[in-house]
C-alpha cells in the first residue's frame, strides 16, 4: 500500500467515492448516536471497520475513550502493513476532523518514521481545509513511538489557521454534518 492509496471523505460523499475508487477498507468515524439507517454499509470484498466515538479532543480523563482511539491506531497500523495492494477509505462525518486524523496516521505510517511532515504535506494536498483530530494524532504520536514527530506539523498548522475550526462550527451544522459541536 503507498500514499496513493489512501482516500478521505464525509459521510454524505463516502458511498459515492467508496464506488468510484474501488477501495479494499473503509474505516467509518462516526458518532454514536447516528441511526443505524444513516450508517453507510458496504459489500464484500470491502472490509469495513466502524468506530463510534464523537469528534472531541479532551476525553476528560475517560480510559475507554482513549482505548478506542488505539484501538483505530492498532487496526490502521494493521491495513498499512497488510500484504499486497490495498486501498483504504477513511471517512467520518464532514472529512475535516476524525477521518483526517486517521487520513494523517495512515499516510505516516506509510511514509516511516522521520517522514512526518511529508506525510502532513501530503494530507494537504488531497484534502481542503483539514483540522486534524489532535487527541487521535497525540495517541499514535504515542503509540508509535514518533516522540511528538506527529504533533508538530499538526501544531504548525494549527498555529498558522487558529479560527478555522470555529469556521467549520458554523459551517457544518447548516450543511447537517454535525448536530452539536463538541470539543
Amino acid at each position: 500500500m503507498g500514499p496513493g492509496e489512501v482516500r478521505i471523505s464525509c459521510l454524505p460523499r463516502v458511498a459515492a467515492v467508496a464506488l468510484e475508487w474501488g477501495p479494499s477498507h473503509v474505516l467509518s468515524l462516526i458518532d454514536p448516536d447516528l441511526p443505524a439507517s444513516a450508517r453507510p454499509r458496504f459489500a464484500a470484498p470491502i472490509a469495513h471497520d466502524v468506530f463510534t466515538f464523537f469528534d472531541q479532543e479532551n476525553p476528560d480523563g475517560r480510559p475507554a475513550f482513549l482505548a478506542l482511539c488505539e484501538t483505530v491506531v492498532d487496526r490502521l497500523q494493521a491495513v498499512c502493513a497488510a500484504e499486497g495492494p490495498a486501498r483504504l477509505l477513511v471517512h467520518c462525518h464532514a472529512g475535516a476532523s476524525r477521518s483526517t486524523a486517521a487520513g494523517y496516521i495512515a499516510l505516516s505510517l506509510l511514509a516511516g518514521p522521520g517522514r512526518e511532515v511529508a506525510a502532513f504535506d501530503r494530507l494537504l494536498a488531497m484534502t481542503v481545509k483539514p483540522w486534524p483530530n489532535r487527541l487521535l494524532v497525540e495517541v499514535a504520536d504515542r503509540r508509535l513511538g514518533r516522540d511528538g514527530a506527529l504533533l508538530a506539523p499538526l501544531d504548525a498548522y494549527r498555529g498558522r489557521y487558529p479560527r478555522r475550526i470555529d469556521a467549520y462550527h458554523r459551517l457544518n451544522p447548516r450543511r447537517g454534518l454535525i448536530s452539536t459541536v463538541r470539543r
